[in-house]
């Protein structure tokens, strides 16, 4: 378990009680302080030799999950962020999956999204869509919670590490890489992690997060081909590629990703021209102009504030 942790010390005790919890016994703990300047520091050490202690320069979270997972022995990874919490038989409902199908590189679980002060918001129930149909979904939306997910270390070997130059989303860059290589994910359909959703919460910063976000769809879409995409899913159909590429591009504008909208409906267009998508095209990338983006996602951080989200 590798618990990536920078000036966390109100929620970094109940994190690894958390993992040392688990009712599998064959587990390491490896908690990465990305340059802490609080109590952090302090509250890891009072656990002595039950984690491995490593501290680092701060340089961000997926250069500290990249570190523990170089410096962890297991042939198993699993990552929990530093405000979250795994639930009782986390880790042994995911090795069983394993067990029963090994073929699979990973497996994620669904998750309870919880406040700052760990009162319950939400169950969050994610999709399992078939193997062909996986990508396609994952990019319409990443429902992987990175803190539920279990992977095979040999997967980091053979596809790379998780991204250094992006402060977030660098999770769902890596599932994208990992389905362009063939690996497939399971999923246990019960919550076994409590998500922290609250102020200091690096996804809770709208523009930030919205930029990365954008960013990592556009690098997927340049990464899948639309067979990669599409092929088992409108198969026989006139114009499906053109139409799969046209329903990501909506689905990205209405999460504000306005370049990956724009990227989508160019190939969408590519595939097969219509006036309607050279006109949502053009609108997706005025859109996409940073001045523009930067009002509209301001505007709904402070709508989330108003609603306490």
């Amino acid at each position: 378990v590798v618990v990536p942790v920078y000036n966390d010390h109100r929620y970094i005790k109940e994190c690894i009680e958390s993992a040392l919890g688990q009712d599998y016994e064959n587990i390491e703990i490896v908690v990465v302080d990305d340059g802490s300047t609080d109590r952090t520091p302090e509250i890891i050490r009072t656990f002595g030799d039950q984690v491995r202690y490593i501290r680092q320069e701060n340089q961000g979270t997926a250069a500290a999950l990249n570190t523990g997972i170089r410096h962890a022995k297991g042939s198993l990874i699993a990552w929990l962020s530093s405000d979250d919490a795994f639930l009782q038989g986390k880790l042994s409902h995911q090795m069983r999956k394993l067990e029963q199908e090994p073929h699979l590189s990973a497996v994620y679980t669904d998750w309870i999204m919880v406040d700052g002060e760990g009162r319950e918001l939400r169950v969050v129930h994610c999709p399992h869509p078939a193997p062909q149909m996986f990508p396609a979904a994952l990019l319409e939306g990443n429902f992987i919670n990175g803190s539920t997910i279990l992977i095979q270390r040999r997967c980091f070997e053979e596809f790379g590490f998780f991204d250094e130059t992006l402060p977030t989303d660098s999770d769902g860059a890596m599932w994208y890489r990992l389905l362009k290589g063939g690996c497939q994910f399971g999923h246990v359909p019960i919550p076994l992690v409590r998500y922290r959703w609250h102020a200091a919460n690096l996804s809770h910063r709208h523009r930030l997060h919205h930029l990365c976000k954008d960013r990592v769809r556009c690098e997927a879409l340049r990464l899948f081909t639309a067979q990669d995409l599409f092929a088992g899913i409108h198969e026989g159909r006139h114009d499906a590629l053109g139409a799969g590429y046209q329903r990501l591009a909506q689905a990205f504008g209405r999460q504000y990703l306005f370049r990956a909208a724009g990227c989508s409906m160019h190939r969408a267009l590519q595939q097969h021209f219509t006036f309607d998508r050279a006109c949502r095209w053009l609108f997706y990338r005025l859109m996409g102009v940073k001045l523009l983006q930067s009002t509209l996602l301001y505007a709904q951080e402070v709508r989330n504030r108003r609603l306490g989200r």
